[in-house]
């Protein structure tokens, strides 16, 4: 059963001015407290309040205690965070003045006013400017004595850029040398008021000197070159001219040969007969060497034109070793299967080509040795060999007897030709987007390799 309060006293705890909490004492009687009691149940409620504030208080004091501990340890180890930084940015600040210090190009710092604050070592050196004459003087002053332009307006222009840096070649008289110097502005700092400019200087003149010896002799190798072309046109021009001048009489002294060897002048003796035949060769190979002086000077000029038709590769090789045979030559063809062997291009050139190789491979056989000549199919390209079994090529030499005029040594020993056919066989390979190329045929002899792409009229046409 519940408890029936008659009389109930409640008495608040005061602290500083705030309550803090509230006692209550109940009676089931009524009218049961007094005026003493009362009075003693305030002093009560004022110890009580007092001595909670007072336990509030050391509660408070012992918490701000430790807080203030921890900032201690905190404030200790941020402290000692500080002097490490301190002493890390110490050492890199040494490192960094003894680097541009004793590096081999001119480092300065200018301050927003143009003032120089600090100056290396290579710059005393160099321009014979201590660091106290030097420091806090104007850029101005100090570089313009002998620049041969005003470094303070690169400076200046330097400051007001946002990111990058200018650079800046002059001419530099110091006691009377020349020298190229290259300035490097560049800016650092936050707000333009803190900007300053760091300046680095390095000594560029004996690159500079390089630059212009390399320029002259540019200009003086495009010279030669233009004479060079001039020449060579002037060659061709020559060569021309003089090939088709050779052709009149040419033809008249092989018109009286023809009289000649058909008795029209009355019979021949055997001795005049041989002498006869010797001149006929000779004319022959004089018309060889025109024809072959006209058509290097029209292929230099580019104006070579192919008459391109579908012929077949293996007969025009097979005829043309047929009349190598007739006229008593050891020359072999071989090629294997059955293929068709259509090919698109210029007929007559591609069989100037095969007499050339087959020509230049009798020259260099001894004792009439066999010469063998293949045709084959590859992966949509046609290649052919021309085999000798004579001394062969120097490696020094593959690549040059393909050039005009070049003769290689066993050439030259021989004493035979113009040095012109196989150069002019590559321009006509070149011009059938084929290739070209010698080889060793072990153990003896040269292997002479030409590659002829595969190609329909329509895809030769695309070229």
């Amino acid at each position: 059963s519940s408890t029936e309060i008659s009389s109930l006293l409640s008495l608040p705890f005061p602290a500083s001015g705030e309550i803090i909490g509230v006692i209550n004492v109940s009676h089931p009687q009524t009218n049961v407290f007094t005026a003493n009691q009362l009075r003693v149940f305030i002093i009560l409620a004022n110890q009580i309040a007092v001595a909670v504030n007072n336990v509030n208080l050391f509660n408070q004091l012992v918490a701000s205690n430790h807080k203030l501990t921890n900032n201690e340890k905190k404030l200790k180890q941020k402290v000692a965070e500080l002097t490490r930084m301190n002493e890390n940015i110490q050492r890199v600040r040494f490192l960094n003045e003894s680097i541009v210090e004793n590096v081999q190009n001119g480092i300065f710092l200018v301050d927003k006013e143009g003032n120089v604050k600090t100056w290396n070592k290579w710059l005393e050196e160099t321009c014979d400017i201590t660091r106290r004459q030097a420091i806090n003087s104007n850029i101005k002053e100090v570089f313009n004595q002998f620049c041969d332009i005003d470094v303070e307006e690169s400076f200046k222009k330097s400051l007001t850029r946002k990111r990058g840096h200018i650079k800046k070649q002059v001419v530099v008289d110091i006691d009377g040398e020349r020298s190229f110097w290259e300035f490097g502005f560049i800016p650092c700092g936050g707000e333009t008021q803190q900007r300053q400019v760091i300046v680095v200087v390095n000594d560029v003149t004996a690159q500079k000197v390089k630059e212009e010896e390399r320029l002259s002799f540019i200009q003086k190798l495009e010279g030669a070159n233009k004479r060079l072309q001039d020449l060579n046109e002037a060659k061709t021009e020559f060569v021309s001219m003089v090939s088709h001048e050779l052709r009149i009489p040419l033809t008249v002294l092989k018109g009286y040969l023809s009289l000649f060897e058909d008795e029209r002048y009355g019979e021949l003796n055997a001795v005049q007969q041989e002498k006869l035949n010797i001149m006929a060769r000779k004319v022959v190979d004089l018309n060889v060497l025109i024809e072959e002086l006209l058509d290097i000077s029209i292929m230099e000029r580019g104006l070579i034109a192919l008459k391109k038709s579908t012929f077949n590769l293996k007969e025009l090789i097979v005829n043309i070793v047929r009349d190598f045979v007739a006229l008593g030559h050891n020359v072999e063809f071989e090629c294997p299967g059955r293929n068709a062997y259509k090919y698109f291009g210029d007929e007559e050139k591609i069989k100037q080509v095969i007499n050339i190789l087959i020509d230049n491979a009798l020259k260099f056989s001894p004792d009439n040795q066999k010469v063998l000549i293949s045709l084959s199919l590859g992966k949509n390209i046609y290649s052919v060999q021309v085999k000798d079994q004579g001394p062969g090529i120097k490696d020094s030499d593959k690549k040059k007897i393909f050039d005009k005029f070049y003769q290689g040594e066993n050439s030259k020993k021989i004493g035979h030709g113009s040095g012109l056919g196989l150069a002019i066989a590559k321009e006509i390979m070149k011009r059938h987007q084929g290739a070209i190329w010698a080889e060793d045929n072990k153990p003896h002899g040269t292997i002479v390799n030409i590659k002829l792409p595969v190609m329909t009229e329509k895809q030769a046409g695309a070229f």
